[in-house]
């Protein structure tokens, strides 16, 4: 079996390059496509159709100066363009790809990345890009611009780079990081949501909005290059599961979610938010670990109505006290830890608790009640 290849470079205009267009390549065992596509807004298929070929290694595209159309795999649509219809029809997505990952570059202007199948390599390169992984474990970078990215099935890694991102790991267990990869830059308002998986989250500088979703998470609001002087108030949402959750840096706005979570609000005036019962219940409570009373950090409780089928009714402190009706919040001490206990019905006993490490001295204002 022999090993071919070939570079391809486009000119400066708007070129449509595809790197292996076979159809019958018995005989052919390893392939390798380098494509660069110059300046102008280019379409280019790292590999249109590989029907005998089961050993296909990656593609290595770059896009260049303009605003192009990069597939790592195969092209989906462009017959309808009247691009290669005689020969494969509507669909041109490989279902069978076997080969290793492509590496694949935007370089300059507003480029749109298909990875497809396989574990790929895609650096967006400047301008507001689109990478999307696909199927595999990808390796993403959006590095300039404010980029859209979003890893598809796998355990991806994506540094969306600096700009302000919007960031969906999908499936699987991802590492997901608003910075970039080697250098501090990565100081702009991130949008990340890890979606299923048990997700590795760090928002780096700026105020980010990170979301776990599904999967027990770890959400961090600063990153490797943040610190006090970059790293702004981040809002930290855990969503569905066990999440452990760090603001780091600045006035952050935190709520775990669902599940019995590990909270950490990190330096400054931070707020802890409550939205259901379900949010920290008695049998499986969170845990604030850095909790600093008066006036620097609160508990927020003022979406949750203290009576159970009310409307919007505000929960009273008791302080130490024991509960004497429903919608009370009262504070109990152990030997070593701090009980937010919240009462919502009828009952003496208590419906939430939130679990505050460390004997602390609470008094109303450090609620929203």
């Amino acid at each position: 079996m022999a090993d071919v290849g070939g570079p391809l470079t486009g000119t400066s205009g708007n070129d449509f390059l595809m790197g292996d267009a076979r159809l019958l390549s018995q005989g052919v065992d390893n392939y390798v496509n380098t494509i660069d596509g110059g300046d102008g807004n280019d379409v280019i298929v790292g590999d249109l159709y590989d029907l005998f070929s089961y050993n296909t290694e990656g593609d290595v595209l770059h896009g260049g100066a303009g605003n192009d159309i990069i597939y790592g795999d195969t092209a989906p649509g462009l017959s309808s363009l009247g691009i290669f219809s005689p020969w494969i029809g509507d669909s041109l997505w490989n279902t069978r790809l076997e080969g290793s990952g492509d590496k694949l570059y935007g370089d300059d202007g507003k480029d749109t990345i298909f990875g497809g199948g396989g574990s790929d390599q895609i650096y967006g390169g400047r301008g507001a890009d689109k990478l999307y992984g696909g199927t595999g474990i990808d390796w993403i970078e959006g590095d300039a611009g404010n980029d859209v990215i979003r890893g598809g099935d796998g355990n991806d890694t994506v540094y969306a780079g600096a700009g302000s991102d919007t960031v969906f790991g999908d499936a699987g267990n991802d590492a997901l990081y608003g910075e970039a990869f080697d250098s501090s830059a990565g100081d702009g308002n991130d949008v990340i949501h890890g979606g299923d998986g048990e997700d590795d989250i760090r928002g780096g500088a700026g105020a980010d909005t990170l979301y776990g979703d599904r999967g027990n998470d770890s959400i961090i609001g600063g990153g490797l290059w943040s610190d006090a002087s970059n790293d702004l108030g981040d809002m930290c949402f855990g969503g569905a599961g066990d999440d452990f959750i760090d603001g780091r840096f600045g006035a952050d706005t935190i709520n775990g979610g669902t599940g019995g979570d590990r909270l950490y609000g990190g330096a400054d005036a931070d707020l802890f938010v409550y939205t259901s019962i379900a949010d920290s219940r008695r049998t499986n409570p969170d845990t604030i670990w850095d909790f600093e009373a008066n006036a620097m950090d609160r508990i927020d409780l003022s979406a949750i109505d203290a009576i159970a089928g009310g409307t919007d009714n505000a929960f009273t402190f008791r302080g130490e006290k024991r509960f004497t009706d429903i919608g009370q919040v009262r504070v109990v001490h152990t030997a070593t830890d701090t009980y937010i206990d919240i009462n919502l019905d009828s009952s003496t006993g208590a419906d939430m608790r939130i679990i505050v490490k460390g004997l602390i001295t609470f008094d109303a204002s450090d609620f929203i009640l």
